[in-house]
């Protein structure tokens, strides 16, 4: 058996920036999901904000499961990492923070300079 024990500070920060991934994509769905009906008054924000902690909350419970079971076993093969465990957990991490810090702004970016242009394009130039 492997001794974890040098490697729990890649435990700790996966599951920070994990926390944090999670916070960040469940704060953009209420946002999605509420913000018309905040915004013409079907609504309050304290209302949303209860409906959204609520039902947030039972969908991380309810279908979570199938979520990590999609990582576990549709992404990658994890039983070619049960002599490598220390391998497996820094590419897990090292995935986290790449697609946080790097992929998901660049893609943002490249999403709004393209609606960008065309909006420019199809409307303000006609």
């Amino acid at each position: 058996m492997v001794d974890l024990q040098p490697y729990l500070w890649m435990v700790i920060l996966g599951f920070i920036i994990a926390f944090v991934l999670a916070f960040s994509v469940g704060a953009n769905d209420v946002a999605n999901s509420f913000g018309t009906a905040v915004g013409s008054g079907v609504v309050t924000l304290k209302q949303a904000c209860i409906l959204a902690s609520i039902f947030e909350t039972l969908g991380s419970m309810l279908l979570g499961a199938k979520v990590g079971e999609t990582i576990r076993k549709g992404i990658i093969d994890v039983n070619l990492y049960n002599e490598t465990v220390p391998v497996l957990m820094a590419g897990e991490v090292s995935a986290m923070v790449v697609s946080s810090w790097f992929i998901s702004p660049l893609l943002s970016g490249l999403m709004s300079g393209l609606l960008f242009l065309l909006i420019r394009y199809l409307i303000l130039n006609k």
